[in-house]
């Protein structure tokens, strides 16, 4: 219907309820493709399947819809959780890492009060499952990426940036209105070649995009700005002085031994693994409390920490890369689109020459048009600005670099030490420094494998390009040179004579 609609535009005079029309029913053709997603999707799973897998709620498929055009996160509901839970495992078997093995020490921050030290979760021996507790003060490292990601990536979507996503969605009903309001028999976009092409290209095909996008970029940039969240929270746990674990309260701190029924968790609160019994049991199992004054944060002085934090940092990139596929693919659909009215602009708004004003003649453009235009262009060029600079905060490695290198320099002086320790004990020296030397290697291969990891082979990208600050200027940079050539175009055109018409709105030259 939309192509007959387009043929009607360009055949009849009276064009304003047909291009309402074929507006509106793009809106819901575009509606109802984002919707048939999910019906391809879940076409072959019975009711049975989609218990079994959303936990017995038929009703979770209603919300598929909103969790995929969400770029796969979605408020952190029950349903939400395994969603989440199966991300993780995704995000561990795409980067080859197994976490549940991996321990991570945890020691009191340099600013908190004194811990009596974290104790082991259970007194003494194996559990029902047969699995070994973690010593004290260790935490499990997927234990600990599900609390990151439970207060950061599974957070709900803000209302300020869902009420933008909304008003995105409505977008395209402003230019029916418009020109329903439009002056006499003339839309208020005008009716000439040059009005029907730009807005044939505005409306009907990048332009319903964009206005989708428009709500379709809050959620790319909530996607990027929960991600860098993440990072930051588990920088801010391994650097000095911690982090207040009070985001965390009731989740870690000193353990509760097998049996032990939620009453007796003392101040804290148990929170429920989204994964199967076993899986639940042992979370249960170890979940820590702590007080809310205190604070703790990741010790890097040991060695197994050193390797658990970088496979769960290479877990917590990985939940992200996937979704990043497809907002850089919009970004670069959306950039493409800001290009093509920058290019429309330049050549409205060529030299005031004979021969060339000849040949343009039936482009004739009205200040509605010119406008159109430079809305579209000037809101790509900002949405692009905000994607970088919020993509940017997921390239974060020399954050965790400088913690690495921290914990090399107290290395670096522990060999110190032991090397002005005397000799009384030649083979416990020997021994010691041997530990010291392997622990610095440790560390240092650790800073060069995170530094050529995440800032060369797999930074976070935006249009292709690795996100930095400095990048903005890049991204944005053929559309800001458009539209200053095509301002300068109007200014050189305004100077011989040029401007709109009284009569019709158009642009014209002197007669």
């Amino acid at each position: 219907m939309l192509p007959a609609a387009l043929y009607l535009w360009f055949t009849r005079e009276d064009v304003r309820a047909v291009v309402a029309l074929a507006e509106i029913l793009a809106l819901w053709l575009a509606v109802a493709m984002r919707n048939s997603v999910v019906a391809i999707k879940y076409a072959y799973l019975d009711k049975g399947d989609i218990e079994d897998q959303y936990d017995s709620s038929y009703e979770a498929p209603l919300r598929i819809g909103r969790r995929i055009f969400m770029a796969g996160w979605a408020s952190p509901t029950e349903v939400d959780s395994s969603v989440l839970t199966e991300e993780m495992n995704e995000a561990q078997a795409r980067s080859g890492c197994v976490l549940s093995g991996a321990l991570v020490k945890c020691r009191p921050a340099a600013s908190a009060k004194e811990l009596e030290g974290m104790k082991p979760a259970w007194a003494g021996d194996v559990t029902a499952e047969g699995t070994q507790p973690p010593p004290a003060g260790y935490l499990q490292a997927d234990i600990l990426l599900s609390l990151i990601t439970d207060k950061t990536l599974a957070a709900p979507f803000p209302g300020h940036r869902r009420a933008m996503m909304i008003g995105g969605f409505l977008l395209p009903f402003l230019p029916p209105l418009v020109r329903a309001l439009g002056p006499g028999d003339v839309p208020a976009f005008g009716n000439t070649s040059a009005s029907k092409i730009v807005c044939a290209f505005c409306v009907y095909a990048p332009g319903l995009y964009v206005a989708l996008m428009a709500g379709y970029s809050q959620v790319a940039m909530w996607s990027y700005l929960r991600r860098g969240r993440a990072m930051a929270l588990l920088d801010e746990l391994c650097g000095e002085g911690g982090c207040s674990m009070e985001r965390f309260s009731g989740e870690m701190g000193k353990g509760v031994g097998a049996g032990v029924e939620d009453s007796d968790f003392g101040n804290g609160k148990h929170i429920e693994s989204p994964s199967n019994a076993s899986r639940l049991k042992m979370r249960k199992q170890q979940t820590y409390v702590l007080k809310s004054a205190n604070k703790v944060a990741i010790d890097l002085t040991d060695p197994t920490t050193v390797v658990s934090v970088l496979l769960l940092r290479r877990c917590l990139r990985q939940m992200g890369v996937r979704y990043n596929k497809r907002v850089d693919g919009f970004t670069i659909a959306f950039f493409a689109t800001g290009v093509v009215y920058v290019f429309t602009l330049c050549v409205f708004f060529l030299r005031a020459d004979t021969r060339i004003t000849e040949d343009i003649g039936p482009l004739d453009h009205r200040l509605s048009t010119d406008l159109l235009l430079v809305a579209f262009a000037l809101y790509t060029s900002a949405m692009l600005a905000l994607l970088v600079l919020t993509a940017s905060h997921c390239n974060e490695a020399p954050r965790f670099r400088a913690c690495l290198q921290r914990a090399a320099l107290n290395a670096c002086a522990e060999l110190v030490d032991i090397a002005a320790a005397g000799d009384d004990n030649e083979i416990g020296i020997d021994a010691a420094w041997r530990r010291a030397s392997a622990k610095k290697a440790l560390l240092q291969m650790a800073d060069a494998q995170v530094g050529y990891n995440e800032e060369v082979v797999e930074p976070v990208t935006v249009l292709g390009n690795p996100a930095t600050p400095i990048a903005v200027g890049a991204t944005i940079s053929a559309i800001a040179t458009g539209m200053g050539l095509a301002l300068q175009g109007f200014v050189s055109q305004q100077s011989e004579g040029w401007g709109y018409s009284e009569e019709d709105g158009l642009w014209r030259g002197p007669t």
